[in-house]
């Protein structure tokens, strides 16, 4: 009779080769999948390939409509500016702030011509060794990617990447090469990619959370809050940020109060609500900078931001641009393609949502055309990570938009005692006074150009937006066309895809098998037992 040890080491050999066996045969499966997909990968961005340039032709005539109402503007036919109340300051006089600002009653958004995409996990090279697909922030030059998947403002008891399952990111290693697109790569050169040398931590800028009004002098480390409001809006470790002025690592290190000299009203005008400005000298609240500032800013406004301890890979070769919240792939040679793929892996979330370009045409299992009657953001176009599943609201990713004011005849001013217009004012400049709302003027404004010139500039708005509409009219049903063409063809590509990672699943789930086998195997020989005959 067979010894009961010697037969179930018998079955987990035969156990064993059999799911190495099926393992081999589920990847022949995959890269035949692989190649399938491959060639339809191949004609959807054959195709897309046709969009950025009509995209572009777009618009550029989107840009001369833009230009032309700015030339308006800066002529002086008209103005783009309006007073906003920024709330009280003073609780003995009843002082309110006002500021210049661009007017929002006059504001036109008209959206840029774009291709927005959706990719699901599932939508990926299934030839390649991808190990990662991550968020993060590199400067040009620069060595160092800031991973920003998944980071979060801190309270306490919280986490720092709270997923619930490991992210992505955490399985990438030292020897990985990062790359910022799987076709036409920008920020690193396909040609030479960069290889991770070490993996360790960095400070961050994870997100514009407000801003502030303020003014710093050259060299500088005190800020003078003028804004509203107390030290809450810019916690100490906050990043804080403005071009030219301040360094690009400045933190608030800590707030208090100091004297400062500024503009104020006083006085009632004749008739008028907004007196002469007079120079007083008062405490306002400051924030403590970390560095001295490289500019200097009077009445400005500064971005602020959560500076985070996160990530932090160095790599062996230089970015050549700057990119903040970029998507970028990690990808391991010499792998078998489950090698590195979580079992448990959702398919379907999250959704990656951005905008097609030169670097990832082709991309995502659906793609839809925007342009100035869709959602659009002034914000980068993405990716953005998208917990459909969860039912978040969808990211505003577009093609951003083409910013101008269709302006007005009433010019922001100061009146002196008399009722007259002593000044007119630009955009930041502030006035803090109890007598109510600044004045506004309706005769012409700092400049005064002549009837024949204002027309000629509203003259040449109309055929620039006449030029538009016709480039609009000829373009969009070519882009319709293609994007027709692809949306068969992404759908297409996505039924293998979901075979694929179907596929991918069972091959990875089939190695942890053959590993379980293998070391259930090893302990069983590793020491003699018991002989029991059956």
């Amino acid at each position: 009779m067979a010894n009961v040890a010697n037969k179930i080491k018998k079955d987990l050999k035969d156990l064993l080769e059999s799911k190495k066996k099926q393992r081999l045969e589920i990847l022949d499966l995959l890269a035949i999948k692989d190649v399938t997909i491959d060639k339809i990968d191949a004609l959807i961005i054959k195709i897309d390939e046709n969009l950025p340039p009509l995209f572009d032709e777009i618009n550029v005539e989107v840009d001369n409509v833009k230009a032309a109402y700015d030339a308006r503007i800066t002529a002086g036919c008209r103005s783009a500016l309006s007073w906003k109340d920024e709330g009280e300051v003073d609780d003995e006089d009843g002082s309110r702030q006002y500021v210049v600002q661009k007017n929002p009653a006059t504001r036109i958004d008209f959206g840029y011509h774009a291709l927005k995409y959706y990719q699901y996990p599932r939508n990926r090279d299934y030839g390649s060794n991808l190990v990662a697909q991550f968020d993060g922030n590199i400067v040009g030059g620069g060595l160092t990617i800031a991973v920003t998947t998944g980071v979060v403002t801190l309270g306490e008891g919280e986490a720092l990447f709270p997923e619930t399952t490991t992210p992505e990111y955490k399985r990438i290693k030292v020897g990985d090469e990062i790359i910022d697109a799987l076709v036409r790569p920008e920020v690193f050169q396909a040609s030479n990619l960069p290889s991770v040398v070490s993996i360790g931590l960095t400070d961050t800028l994870s997100g514009v959370t407000t801003s502030v009004v303020g003014s710093v002098g050259v060299g500088g480390t005190i800020l003078f809050n003028m804004g509203i409001g107390n030290s809450d809006a810019t916690p100490v470790g906050s990043g804080i940020g403005l071009t030219g002025v301040l360094h690009p690592d400045t933190t608030v290190v800590g707030h208090g109060t100091a004297s400062h000299t500024f503009a104020k009203h006083g006085g009632v005008g004749n008739g008028g609500n907004v007196g002469l400005v007079t120079v007083v000298t008062a405490t306002v609240p400051t924030i403590i900078l970390n560095r001295q500032a490289l500019g200097t800013a009077t009445t400005e406004r500064f971005s602020v931001g959560i500076k985070t301890n996160v990530t932090a890979l160095t790599l062996s070769t230089s970015a050549a641009m700057d990119v903040f919240d970029g998507n970028f792939y990690a990808i391991r040679t010499g792998v078998d393609p489950d090698e590195n793929f979580v079992v448990t892996q959702n398919p379907l979330d999250p959704v990656a949502v951005g905008v097609i370009n030169s670097s990832n045409l082709g991309i995502g299992h659906s793609a839809v055309y925007v342009n100035a009657s869709s959602p659009y953001t002034a914000m980068p176009p993405g990716p953005f990570q998208w917990r459909e599943v969860l039912q978040e609201p969808e990211p505003n990713a577009g093609g951003g938009a083409a910013v101008y004011s269709s302006g007005n005849q009433s010019w922001p001013c100061e009146i002196d005692m008399d009722g007259d217009v002593n000044a007119y004012v630009g955009e930041g400049d502030i006035i803090i006074t109890p007598y109510g709302p600044p004045t506004t003027s309706d005769s012409p404004g700092p400049q005064v150009p002549g009837n024949s010139a204002c027309d000629a500039l509203d003259a040449a708005i109309t055929a620039a937006e006449a030029e538009r509409d016709v480039v609009i009219a000829r373009i969009e049903p070519i882009i319709k066309g293609y994007v027709a063409q692809t949306r068969a063809l992404r759908s297409i590509r996505d039924d293998h895809e979901v075979e694929a990672f179907g596929l991918l699943q069972g091959a990875a789930y089939m190695r942890q098998e053959v590993e379980r086998l293998t070391s259930m195997l090893s302990d069983l020989e590793g020491q003699d037992l018991p002989v029991v005959d059956m």
